[in-house]
């Protein structure tokens, strides 16, 4: 029982892992947009 218990908590800190991944290229990708945004704004 504890071993399984442990391997559920494994995936669910791998899934989670992903998760922060995912949302830290997405944050990543959005800032970049930003900064064009602003740069192509600043520069008209």
């Amino acid at each position: 029982m504890q071993k399984k218990s442990a391997r559920m908590q494994h995936r669910y800190f791998f899934r989670t892992q992903y998760g922060v991944i995912k949302i830290k290229s997405l944050s990543y990708i959005l800032s970049m947009m930003g900064n064009i945004s602003s740069y192509s704004q600043f520069y008209r």
